[in-house]
């Protein structure tokens, strides 16, 4: 008996996790002795997820709204911005395609917000990409 608690013993030991030990050379291994410091994906980079920002379009929007609203009140002037990106052609967001009832251009946008929002967030768009107003 004392011989098969002593296996058992052994074995518990061996699925134990590695001892820590205090790592003085500082290679970044966080006190686990053999272990690189990353881990590698086998799949290779991870992406970030979703659509990827269209700031060539970004840019567009916001040309346009520095032209038709110059004073930097551009929210009063919404209905003179849609129609300008509706006669640039500049694209509306994909969603806008799939609601009830679908939208096919800026102008047909009835949600207020919602417009200024993505009116809002392509100008975002466009000075994070290093578009400015000349």
């Amino acid at each position: 008996m004392n011989a098969e608690l002593r296996v058992l013993e052994a074995e518990g030991n061996a699925l134990k996790e590695p001892e820590r030990t205090e790592s003085t050379s500082g290679n970044g291994t966080g006190g686990l002795s053999g272990q690189p410091a990353t881990i590698s994906n086998p799949k290779g980079p991870g992406r970030k997820r979703g659509p990827k920002p269209d700031y060539e379009t970004a840019a567009h929007v916001a040309e346009i709204v520095a032209r038709v609203a110059p004073d930097e009140d551009w929210r009063s002037k919404r209905e003179e911005i849609c129609e300008e990106l509706d006669d640039a052609q500049i694209p509306i967001p994909s969603k806008w395609r799939r609601e009830v009832p679908p939208c096919r251009s800026w102008s047909e946008q009835l949600d207020r917000q919602k417009l200024l929002k993505v009116i809002s967030y392509r100008c975002q768009q466009a000075i994070t990409s290093g578009w400015s107003k000349k």
